[in-house]
């Protein structure tokens, strides 16, 4: 079972690693994979996803 609920600031690492997961799996048969460890940088996406879920207008 699972609970669905708003996202909480310390959130953001894992809703990150989640992202950058997908993202490769996604991607990866459709798209050169130099470009995707290029493009999908989880570094980037944990800083992104802390600045998306702290924003006082952005609900996640």
């Amino acid at each position: 079972m699972f609970f669905i609920r708003k996202a909480q600031s310390e959130d953001f690492a894992d809703i990150a690693n989640i992202h950058f997961k997908s993202w490769h799996d996604a991607y990866l048969s459709l798209l050169p994979e130099l470009y995707i460890n290029n493009k999908n940088n989880l570094s980037e996406k944990i800083k992104m996803w802390q600045e998306l879920i702290n924003h006082p207008d952005v609900i996640i």
